[in-house]
């Protein structure tokens, strides 16, 4: 018997791109408020490993000359 996941435990998944592919097409269609929050929490783990992310300006830190 399969048992139930905590459902906090985070999990890394490796993909090749026709399934990541897949993903994305099954997440553009299910319905919006299903799909928003995995979008924002996927963008936002990318976004934390891009390398050099700690150094790459968000656009709210970034001072203009005046």
């Amino acid at each position: 018997m399969i048992q139930p996941v905590e459902p906090n435990t985070p999990f890394t998944i490796t993909l090749e791109a026709q399934q990541w592919n897949a993903v994305l097409g099954a997440m553009a269609e299910a319905p919006y408020r299903v799909a928003a929050p995995l979008v924002q929490a996927i963008s936002q783990q990318l976004q934390s490993q891009a390398p050099g992310a700690a150094l790459m300006p968000n656009g709210h830190d970034t001072v203009l000359p005046s």
